[in-house]
């Protein structure tokens, strides 16, 4: 399932670079952790013209010994939507009262994602709505230097390897 259901708010056809996606009028929608594929299904038969993002990451687990890739959402229990946030409500609230869901607020309104943080996240995960896996060089006095991925290029401090899980925790520089 594509991360950006739908044609994304201002996205130029053809064009691979992000800057002509609107970064503003997203609203996160709530529901429970595992449950955010169904809820944009929902939606997505309810309202035919609603854009939606679910944004993922590509992570490794391990299950009876061998190692598989797994996408799963980056904001666990959220997704958003853009712009039609009282319609896409009213739309759920008729359809599916077993579906458990709810807006993010504060002082009685529905609260806007931040534009620069949206665009961040549309850069990192690329037009696809997916962050891939990166890989790194651990170079000398602990540091490493991302060579594959959406940090590609940025150096940090490891702070964490654990090595039979293949992960690592660094505090990268900007």
């Amino acid at each position: 399932m594509k991360s950006i259901i739908g044609v994304c708010p201002g996205q130029c056809p053809g064009k691979n670079d992000l800057s002509c996606i609107d970064c503003q009028h997203w609203y996160a929608i709530q529901t429970m952790s595992g449950r955010e594929k169904k809820l944009v299904a929902t939606l997505q038969i309810l309202l035919e013209k609603i854009q939606l993002y679910l944004p993922t990451r590509k992570v490794i687990h391990q299950f009876k010994g061998t190692q598989h890739i797994l996408e799963l959402p980056l904001f666990p229990g959220y997704i958003f939507v853009y712009r039609s946030i009282s319609e896409s409500l009213d739309a759920l609230d008729k359809a599916n009262p077993n579906l458990v869901f709810k807006p993010v607020m504060a002082n009685g309104k529905y609260l806007e994602a931040n534009r620069n943080e949206m665009k961040f996240l549309f850069e990192v995960t690329g037009g696809n709505g997916v962050i891939e896996l990166s890989k790194g060089i651990v170079m000398e006095n602990e540091e490493v230097l991302i060579i594959e991925g959406p940090l590609k290029q940025l150096k940090g401090k490891i702070l964490f390897i654990d090595k039979r899980k293949t992960r690592q925790r660094s505090e990268l520089n900007s």
